[in-house]
């Protein structure tokens, strides 16, 4: 949060967040956008017309609301850090739903069925109480867009005719037998799991350098063919999504969450972590996003391991 103050001497204040500060102390803090509004703002006219003078009114420092976390947190093992709505309160895996009754409210702790549906509606009324100001193309886009999809749900079965053959496909693995995050191919292509085997700095003998030891890699190369992606998918189950109407530069937020209900005592919620695999080249004209959605587990020597469990293509493919 941050207001402007007096230019002259101050021109912006900022403070954190509780979710901030936390980041901060943990050096997961990441700054990448920033957005304006004006909602604390008097736009106030007097009978000619013009502005008001408001320079005599009372204001006050920027201050936290629950509105400014619109997105839901997930700490370095993927566990969701407490997250506080009118509705609900998230605090690691357990959700307390807060119903009204006749003697007031009422407090259940567990998966209620209601919960996906009031995260959603939670995230988007966060973020349209910011009253963030944005510009709209008057050419592209009218005061009633809206974003439609072509499907809202998709149901994938398992059952004894598939997807996963018994004879001929893994149905069960222990974490120890899953790559870590330094041998997936999934994070191979990511800054901080490249292979980086030390070399000298390059002199007129080495012009790029020369290689300071013979070390094995472990991790794979992951791959920029998009072929070699498609063909790997191919081997799924999917189901395809058409964005009939959405906004001129389609800037897309996703979230996805799993929902596991664990009979009469309730269950659990969690976020799955997501993997930019990143933008492969399709056609000339058309690019695909690829990104990786699952969770991670700890393995016997506390190296984290990733499970995929559901992978996104966003194609920008014209109709």
């Amino acid at each position: 949060m941050a207001g402007i103050l007096d230019n002259k001497s101050r021109i912006m204040d900022v403070i954190l967040t509780p979710l901030g500060r936390s980041q901060m102390s943990s050096g997961r803090m990441n700054i990448q956008y920033a957005s304006f509004t004006d909602k604390q703002i008097v736009y106030e006219s007097g009978s000619s017309g013009a502005l008001l003078d408001l320079t005599d009114k009372l204001y006050f420092e920027a201050a936290h609301t629950q509105n400014d976390q619109v997105v839901y947190e997930t700490d370095p093992d993927g566990v969701l850090v407490p997250f506080q709505s009118g509705q609900y309160s998230v605090n690691g895996q357990d959700v307390t739903y807060v119903t009204s009754s006749v003697d007031g409210y009422t407090a259940f702790t567990g998966s209620i069925d209601l919960i996906s549906e009031a995260i959603c509606n939670n995230a988007t009324d966060h973020f349209r109480a910011l009253g963030i100001l944005g510009t709209r193309d008057l050419f592209k886009e009218d005061m009633g867009a809206t974003f439609k999809l072509n499907e809202t749900t998709a149901s994938f079965y398992v059952n004894d005719d598939g997807p996963l053959n018994e004879s001929t496909d893994i149905t069960e693995i222990s974490q120890d037998d899953i790559p870590n995050l330094f041998q997936s191919n999934r994070f191979s292509h990511l800054s901080n799991f490249k292979f980086l085997p030390p070399m000298s700095k390059a002199h007129a003998e080495f012009p790029d350098g020369k290689l300071l030891g013979d070390y094995n890699r472990i991790n794979g190369e992951g791959t920029t063919d998009w072929d070699t992606v498609e063909d790997y998918l191919s081997n799924f189950e999917c189901v395809s999504f058409n964005f009939e109407d959405t906004s001129g530069e389609n800037n897309l937020l996703c979230q996805i969450f799993e929902e596991v209900n664990t009979g009469a005592s309730g269950g659990t919620l969690e976020k799955l972590v997501i993997v930019d695999y990143g933008s492969f080249q399709v056609e000339s004209d058309r690019t695909a996003h690829v990104v990786f959605a699952g969770k991670l587990y700890r393995d016997s020597v506390g190296a984290l391991t990733f499970a995929n469990l559901l992978t996104l293509v966003f194609d920008d493919e014209a109709d």
